[in-house]
């Protein structure tokens, strides 16, 4: 009977880490694809998608020169 016991402990073990490997599998999905859409959305508003390529160098390199202000820390 302990041997059972045992088993059953393990197999119960591994479905919980099987569950736990999905949900965090899922939840990694999700917070790639958001951070994919934010970057998306930033690099848009650097740089939109209606520029010829020369244009869109010249607005990155223009970002780049005046670079983005940064709060002042108190």
């Amino acid at each position: 009977m302990k041997r059972h016991f045992v088993f059953r402990l393990v197999w119960r073990c591994a479905n919980v880490m099987l569950v736990v490997a999905v949900i965090l599998s899922l939840y990694a999905g999700v917070r790639e694809y958001s951070v994919r859409r934010y970057l998306d959305g930033f690099s848009d508003a650097i740089v939109p998608d209606s520029l010829s390529e020369e244009q869109r160098l010249e607005a990155i390199l223009e970002w780049m020169r005046v670079a983005p202000s940064r709060a002042i820390a108190k």
